[in-house]
């Protein structure tokens, strides 16, 4: 893979905003392989704006992995500087994505700061209240957006084994570690960035931390040429305050819309002989669907308990204005990618938004697994453009008319994961 005119965020100057230390939320992973180029000199340099949530990922990281036999991981000044560039964008922009500043990938970020790397890796997340929460999970309760494991907790890195194979892999030497509180109203953002090099470690003394307490809260400004997720279907009417929850990856939102005032449940009499009435069909649900390696979103198939609800158009939104109160499975499925899926448990006259969600590239046999079938499958129709009989639109994951090298980088970076994923999850 050419990475000679790779792109993305520089250094800060000793001048960048301090952040403070609150909550966060889940994840989402890379990998990348190369031999180094050039060997930048090790160096111990001045110490960075190490907040105390950082410095506490790293203490919690490290146990985890010396419970297992693992080397810690040591911190890097390159790679923390990379990933608070890249925590910061996706906190003045409001989204969480390995994708970051003028398209740039966890592999350009390490580049860009002179990192030449043999190994990489990058988590990444939003929502969780702590380093324990992120990292090893929170209590677990009916809003779960993973499976609970043997300690009862849910919604952490460690819940979600691709995730989790990251932060444990006998891989990594190095890590930079992440957390920017972000705006109020969708705060807590996180991220460590795994690497190793034949090159030195670059030390960073994280020292004592900045105090993490909320009064020094300071929120990530959006930058005026900030871009922002693609515009949803706006709701019919207008939309109150969202209550939003922590869970897995891109934070669901759940909306609640309260009347005026509650109004007493209306009792019917029933006569023997009457008909039950149906289930009220009125709850509402909007939602985004993001396909990783290309801008056009359009052709994925939104399913409610396995129907067919809508199909998103160019920029991925969907909204579904009648769906039956009670448990509610949304599936969103497109050939070629894993399928993302929600459960949900929906209230009558509700309207509530799902937030986004990434499609995975690379399932090209639809077996809800990326293995090496779909390898084959790829290799198949490698080297064709549009118009060749051998060409399959769906192995051509950027949508640019061939299936080339870039595409097979995609299927490889997620090579063994399985799916449907939980909402938002990547």
């Amino acid at each position: 893979m050419p990475l000679s005119t790779a792109t993305g965020p520089r250094r800060r100057s000793a001048s960048r905003f301090v952040r403070t230390i609150l909550v966060a939320a889940p994840v989402g992973l890379g990998l990348g392989l190369i031999p180094p180029i050039g060997s930048p000199a090790a160096q111990s340099a001045p110490s960075l704006e190490v907040n105390d949530f950082e410095r506490q990922v790293v203490d919690i990281v490290n146990a985890e992995r010396s419970a297992r036999g693992l080397a810690p991981v040591q911190p890097d000044r390159r790679l923390w500087d990379a990933a608070e560039a890249h925590a910061e964008w996706m906190a003045a922009n409001r989204r969480l994505s390995h994708t970051g500043a003028g398209g740039s990938t966890l592999a350009t970020r390490a580049w860009a700061e002179g990192y030449r790397y043999t190994a990489l890796g990058e988590v990444l997340a939003r929502g969780q209240r702590s380093p324990e929460e992120v990292v090893r999970g929170r209590p677990c309760d009916r809003w779960c957006g993973t499976v609970c494991d043997g300690s009862a907790r849910c919604d952490g890195w460690k819940q979600s084994p691709g995730h989790w194979n990251i932060i444990v892999s006998p891989s990594y030497r190095d890590l930079g570690v992440a957390y920017v509180a972000g705006p109020a109203d969708m705060p807590h953002w996180w991220g460590i960035l795994f690497g190793n090099s034949r090159d030195a470690n670059q030390p960073l003394d994280l020292g004592g931390g900045l105090p993490a307490t909320p009064t020094a809260t300071k929120t990530a400004t959006t930058p005026p040429t900030a871009t922002r997720l693609p515009s949803r279907t706006p709701w019919p009417s207008a939309t109150p305050t969202a209550t939003v929850l922590p869970t897995t990856g891109p934070e669901v939102t759940r909306t609640a819309f309260p009347t005026a005032s509650p109004r007493p449940p209306t009792i019917t009499p029933v006569s023997a002989t009457a008909t039950p009435a149906p289930a009220q069909s009125d709850a509402r649900l909007l939602g985004q669907v993001e396909l990783q390696g290309r801008a056009d979103v359009s052709g994925v198939l939104v399913l409610v308990n396995g129907s067919l609800a809508s199909v998103t158009g160019v920029d991925g939104g969907f909204l579904l204005p009648k769906v039956a109160s009670g448990i509610v499975v949304v599936e969103v499925v497109r050939p070629g990618w894993l399928s993302s899926r929600a459960i949900l448990v929906l209230a009558s006259g509700e309207r509530r938004d799902l937030g986004a969600t990434r499609l995975l590239a690379g399932d090209l046999d639809a077996n809800r697994r990326i293995e090496y079938s779909d390898y084959r499958g790829l290799i198949a129709s490698y080297g064709q453009c549009r118009g060749s009989t051998r060409f399959n639109p769906n192995a051509d994951f950027d949508d640019d008319g061939c299936v080339a090298f870039s595409d097979f980088g995609l299927l490889f970076g997620n090579y063994g994961r399985s799916g449907p994923s939980a909402w938002g999850q990547y």
